[in-house]
């Protein structure tokens, strides 16, 4: 007897016996009957439904589908509905429906589907808001729901325009009125189109007090009874008499066409009801399964599977039992004739001449179908070995895709866990089209704009130009980064849009611009008093010092300059743009780039000549920053008429020569208090020192500016990048020199 487990698109788990023994086959009998059994098979998994869709950890529905474990995946939940309410479906982290952002589920949905998993989704669970009003309000939401995610026709489509194969009950709270209504709407909508499946998930005490009356019209394909989280009707250790009393009232009392058992996949997916999975398989199992209506095992849920494995190892055990009283589904298909062995002469047949004549008629088609068949299966193989060569390039170019798509669904995954994803479309109406009048500035990451959302929220939205060069990855990575920092002084990243070849950053909306929108105006930054510069520059202390230190990341900014500084309505600064920042794992404190961006003027010697990064890259970007804020003037200038100083080289002489309240900006003389002007010019020329290892650290920089260290702050060393009066000739000659160190050279990146 020849066997083959087969569990076909009606998910009945169910064997092919071929009767006779291979000993008395012939050799085209058993090409046949192999072709047979090949054709026919398909690729599905056991009798097990699996809950998808709460926890953005979990596989994709791909990963989930291709695992082959699962005969059921039931996307969890559409958990607002009635009332009048918009419906609304929540897959957690795995997408946004708000912004169209499900319907990338739609072509994973497709492909589950093609492998012969049902996929349903499951309306209600455990939180939100739900219940139905009348029976009219039934009949809206079936409707609703066989327009936007059944046969029918809608044009909003939250999972795009996949067709899912049914709706599952999961009522865990609100009334229980009308639930019968909605299932005989949703029954009827099959009968004119494409099948509705019908399950549901009460609660193991008989008869659920949601979803009784529901379950008693009898238009439920499965019911996956939930013998957990209830203590008189589950397993507890040593004891299977509550859940096998449970099993067999509701299997000899709910009319449907088969139950499952409803577990969950580890101790911790439920408060109670785990069973080890020995104790599943050696004494739970030969009890349930004497059940016809025994269908499988249901599972809370794919992220709690993926922790223990369960799935697996009941896996070969859930089917239904294989014998005649043990199941509603037949046990055998036979042969046809047409492939047994010929009777014997002294057997008498068992057909009459028209049944073997029909019989005979409709396996010459059959044979006609595996011909053709085998007929394109060799031609197209014959090709192939022709195209050997070109096979094997696009067999490796569907690899490599194939890797990459999960990477990046890898990559999205942990990206809509952290921020909202926005649609184009969504951005465009924010923006009024991208219009000028909404425009605020450009950069070297491309235009920003002002928008406004839906809901009223005022954000900047940059653009990603086309010749930025930034990537895709690096444009994820960023928004990785962004989001991993949370800090009252760093600009907070509210989103993204990837659509098509677009690259866009949503911000919240900074109302006064950058800093050097006031700082380097002659006209504006009379706005800005000594008392709030000082601000400024506290402010962007402690996020430097944040994320050098308490943040999760070490992270270095390495392009921190005015332009970067944004500041709100209150004129509290925000530190942006970390699309240059550098990422430092716990035991790092340096490292070396071949690639040196930022902006000329604010780069440390060290980086810039020899691409050594550390948090003191940083620490010298925030001396220039502090000297620019004191004095109003740009580090890059020139501010002698007989000398080319810059900014440092200035502070540097005019502190030598102990003229260093020279510095200030001539609007903050009434305003300022001098200890601290003086205080902030040491700090600046500590933090922009030639040598690294002569700079403070941020903490330390924090204390010097808030008066808190007990020792005053030690005489600052030569700084870096500045040419000293009466030496021009020989400093130029030995920065020349030090230019040249390893062929590097400096990228004169604008701020983005």
């Amino acid at each position: 007897m020849l066997k083959l487990w087969f569990s076909p698109l009606s998910n009945h788990c169910f064997t092919i016996e071929v009767p006779y023994t291979l000993s008395k086959m012939t050799k085209h009998q058993f090409i046949f009957s192999v072709l047979f059994l090949a054709l026919i098979q398909t690729p599905i998994a056991s009798c097990i439904a699996i809950y998808w869709g709460q926890n953005g950890n979990e596989a994709t529905l791909n990963e989930t589908c291709t695992s082959g474990r699962y005969s059921y995946v039931i996307l969890a939940f559409l958990n607002k509905f009635g009332n009048g309410q918009t419906p609304e479906i929540n897959l957690a982290s795995h997408c946004n429906p708000a912004v169209n952002g499900c319907t990338a589920v739609g072509p994973e949905l497709k492909f589950c589907q093609n492998l012969g998993v049902k996929v349903m989704l499951s309306i209600g669970g455990g939180a939100g808001n739900y219940s139905l009003a009348s029976r009219e309000d039934a009949k809206i939401f079936a409707r609703y729901l066989w327009n936007t995610f059944l046969g029918g026709n809608s044009s909003s489509r939250p999972l795009g325009n996949a067709v899912l194969d049914g709706i599952d009950f999961d009522i865990a709270r609100g009334s229980s009125l009308y639930y019968e209504d909605l299932a005989k709407y949703l029954k009827d909508y099959g009968r004119i189109g494409k099948k509705v499946y019908l399950t549901a998930a009460p609660q193991c005490p008989y008869p659920d007090s949601l979803l009784g009356t529901a379950l008693n019209t009898g238009l439920f394909d499965n019911v996956w009874v939930q013998f957990y989280n209830n203590p008189p009707c589950q397993y507890t250790p040593n004891n299977t008499g509550n859940i096998e009393n449970s099993w067999i009232r509701w299997t000899s009392s709910v009319n449907a066409t088969r139950i499952f058992l409803g577990l969950p996949a580890a101790r911790d997916a439920a408060e109670s009801g785990f069973i080890p999975a020995d104790v599943l398989i050696g004494e739970i199992f030969p009890v349930i399964k004497k059940s016809r209506k025994y269908g499988g095992v249901m599972l809370w849920s794919k992220f709690w599977d993926e922790k223990t494995g369960y799935s697996a190892s009941i896996q070969e055990n859930s089917e239904p039992t294989r014998n005649g009283s043990a199941t509603n589904v037949p046990s055998t298909i036979s042969i046809p004739p047409a492939l047994s062995p010929a009777p014997s002469p002294n057997s008498t047949p068992r057909l009459s001449d028209s049944s073997q004549r029909t019989s005979i008629k409709w396996w010459i088609w059959l044979m006609v179908a595996i011909g053709l068949t085998i007929f394109i299966g060799f031609s197209s193989l014959c090709y192939l070995l022709h195209r050997k060569g070109k096979a094997k390039a696009t067999a490796l170019l569907l690899f490599n895709q194939t890797t990459n798509r999960a990477k990046r669904r890898k990559m999205d995954k942990k990206m809509s866990e952290e921020v909202q994803l926005y649609s184009f479309e969504s951005l465009a109406i924010a923006t009024n089209n991208f219009s000028l009048g909404n425009k605020l500035g450009e950069g070297g990451f491309g235009p920003v704009y002002k928008g406004k959302l839906p809901d009223g929220q005022e954000v900047a939205i940059k653009r990603l130009s086309t010749s930025s060069g930034q990537g895709l990855l690096e444009f994820k990575n960023e928004i990785l980064l962004i989001a991993k920092l949370q800090h009252t002084k760093l600009v907070r990243l509210l989103g993204y849009c990837t659509q098509g070849e677009e690259r866009i950053l949503v911000y919240e909306y900074m109302h006064n611009k950058s800093l050097d929108f006031f700082l380097f105006d002659t006209n504006k930054k009379e706005q800005i008093n000594w008392g709030t510069r000082f601000r400024i520059i506290e402010g962007v202390a402690q996020g430097l010092l944040y994320l050098h230190k308490y943040s999760r990341l070490t992270v270095v900014h390495r392009d921190l300059k005015a332009s970067n500084i944004l500041l709100d309505s209150d004129m509290n600064p925000k530190i942006s743009d970390f699309g240059m920042a550098r990422i430092f794992g716990q035991q790092e404190s340096e490292a070396n780039t071949k690639r040196i961006v930022g902006t000329h003027g604010y780069m440390s010697p060290e980086y810039a000549l020899r691409g050594i990064v550390s948090t003191k890259t940083d620490v010298f970007s925030f001396g220039v920053l502090l000297l620019e804020i004191v004095s109003g003037k740009k580090n890059n200038s020139c501010y002698d008429s007989e000398h080319p100083l810059n900014l440092i080289g200035l502070a540097w002489e005019l502190w030598r020569e102990e003229r260093a309240l020279e510095l200030i900006d001539a609007t903050l003389i009434e305003s300022c208090s001098r200890d601290e002007v003086m205080r902030c010019i040491h700090v600046g020329l500590l933090c922009v020192q030639d040598y690294a290892k002569d700079r403070p650290s941020m903490s330390t920089v924090v204390s010097m500016l808030t008066n808190g260290s007990r020792k005053p702050p030690p005489p600052p060393e030569r700084p870096g990048f500045f040419i000293e009066r009466g030496d021009q000739q020989a400093q130029r000659s030995e920065e020349a020199e030090r230019y040249s160190i390893n062929g590097l050279s400096i990228s004169e990146l604008k701020g983005r």
